[in-house]
């Protein structure tokens, strides 16, 4: 991981609990004056940086960490000592994006809120791109660590083990509960529900090198005989066909908890769904221009608002 570089300047940063305007402009004065050495308007990219910042602190307010401009490239230093990097100007190729991608490359493609498969369809997968040392800092930084952080999960009768640290598994407790009276009304739901395909799991990606979302008790998959996986070469009238019948129900009710489908990406994997919080008040951000109605603040958690 690259290091920052020492005895940086350090500007004023944003940390604790900040409601969301105070967090929002914050924010927003911060990237102002990021990358430039004089105060410019503010570009893009120093935009959806802002944006970027904003979700992140909403989604973690927690993790305790700064924003620190070292001049070429923006860090968080957290707390417990920890640096992350956040934002640099490296253009970076598409494996690259997946192997080392800074915190903002997350948000380079932004996540649709509806059932909209445009991003997939022009060969994207909004979501997918995990910075590792923000999901080490998050919920342990190795299998020994993350495993402390377990708890099981009541899911619609079925036991499942979460990451409890940020809210993950007090999420997907809310996500069963979205989903409880439904299944009463719709009882043909729970095919695609039960058997579970599993939740914590340390391991890598199926063929690649990378660990998996679910090595750190932060991702589920639904019953895998009703999914596809983008590795199983499905052809295209099966691909449509899940498209069409995935219930549209229960989509809406992960994703209001902060999760993630695999099914909105090119390389899909239409069983999984992955707690990113951040990455769903971003898009709440962006096609809203305003924090306002995207997050509710609860009483120790954070629940996703206005689709």
């Amino acid at each position: 991981m690259r290091k920052p570089p020492p005895n940086a300047a350090v500007p004023p940063a944003f940390a604790g609990a900040l409601s969301c305007w105070p967090a929002a402009l914050l924010c927003a004065v911060f990237f102002f004056f990021s990358f430039s050495s004089a105060p410019q308007a503010l570009t893009a990219q120093s935009e959806r940086n802002a944006a970027a910042c904003l979700a992140l602190h909403d989604a973690y307010p927690e993790l305790g960490c700064e924003l620190r401009d070292y001049g070429n490239s923006i860090w968080l230093e957290c707390q417990n000592g920890g640096k992350l990097l956040f934002a640099d100007n490296i253009a970076r190729a598409e494996e690259e994006l997946l192997d080392s991608p800074a915190i903002v490359d997350q948000f380079a493609s932004v996540y649709p809120l509806e059932m909209d498969y445009s991003a997939a369809l022009d060969g994207k997968d909004p979501g997918r791109t995990r910075n590792y040392p923000l999901l080490a800092a998050l919920y342990g930084k190795n299998r020994a660590e993350v495993e402390a952080n377990l708890e099981y999960v009541d899911f619609l009768g079925q036991k499942v083990r979460f990451n409890k640290k940020h809210g993950a598994s007090l999420a997907l407790a809310r996500v069963a509960g979205r989903l409880a009276p439904q299944l009463e009304e719709k009882p043909e739901l729970r095919t695609w529900l039960s058997p579970l395909g599993g939740g914590y799991l340390w391991r890598t990606i199926s063929g690649e090198r990378r660990l998996s979302a679910h090595s750190y008790g932060i991702a589920i998959d639904l019953n895998p005989k009703k999914g596809i996986y983008w590795r199983w070469k499905p052809g295209k009238a099966q691909l449509e066909r899940v498209r069409k019948e995935f219930p549209v129900e229960i989509v809406q009710a992960f994703e209001d908890e902060g999760f993630v489908w695999g099914g909105k990406w090119a390389r899909f994997d239409f069983m999984h769904f992955e707690y990113r919080p951040e990455i769903l008040l971003y898009s709440g951000a962006i096609s809203a221009a305003s924090c306002d109605g995207v997050l509710r603040q609860g009483a120790g958690d954070n629940t996703l608002q206005g689709r």
